[in-house]
């Protein structure tokens, strides 16, 4: 991360945690147990049978993940008898892993995603202009789409989305939150945004999900 990069981060970083017009939610605290959030329903709304974290922080660490995935889901069924649809298993996208959890139109609309990433198409060797996770353009699907067949879900960090929405919008000299819309409206289905995806790595384990780290 370059310095102006780093310092538009800790400027993000100090918004979030010094505001006082963040809205106030409501929350309450179990008498043998963490406080529950109105915003962390969604994880424990998935099925119980067994619980997975993925969290991936790195463009690598999205396409090692999504494999971790399968490979789970498809040898607990093999070896254990255990369908998808009674597992609940969520893949966080953090920090430069984000730009996955975005549809195409998102990565060829905004090139400073994958400038960002340092992210190269490994079909075409140049900086990528399509969720490569997510099949084609013409085709969506690919592993992505797999994984949400399979009811696997997606922890998006917020913190991310601003950061870029803000990054853009300094370049380009365009509304941020006009920026962050566009991101919140064109995320891959079965997506939640979490305040930060630290934050829902975290959580997620408070509801039972054992953490593996995807890179």
């Amino acid at each position: 991360m370059d310095g102006t990069s780093r310092r538009r981060f800790l400027q993000l970083g100090g918004a979030l945690v010094g505001t006082s017009a963040l809205p106030s939610l409501a929350h309450a605290q179990a008498a043998d147990g963490p406080l529950k959030h109105e915003q962390d329903a969604w994880m424990d709304a998935l099925p119980r049978g067994h619980r997975l974290a993925i969290d991936c922080a790195l463009p690598f660490g999205a396409e090692e993940g999504t494999q971790f995935a399968l490979t789970y889901l498809s040898t607990s069924r093999s070896g254990y008898q255990v369908a998808p649809e009674a597992q609940g298993v969520v893949i966080i996208l953090r920090h430069r892993a984000t730009l996955f959890a975005m549809t195409h139109e998102m990565w060829a609309k905004y090139p400073y995603l994958t400038e960002h990433s340092k992210y190269d198409d490994p079909e075409t060797k140049v900086r990528a202009r399509r969720n490569t996770l997510y099949g084609t353009v013409e085709r969506p699907g690919g592993v992505l789409a797999s994984l949400v067949r399979s009811g696997v879900h997606f922890a998006v960090c917020g913190a991310a989305l601003s950061f870029y929405a803000n990054a853009i919008a300094d370049e380009t000299k365009v509304n941020a939150s006009d920026v962050l819309n566009d991101f919140r409206s064109h995320l891959i289905p079965n997506s939640h945004v979490v305040a930060a995806g630290i934050v829902g790595a975290q959580r997620l384990q408070e509801y039972g999900y054992s953490y593996v780290h995807g890179g």
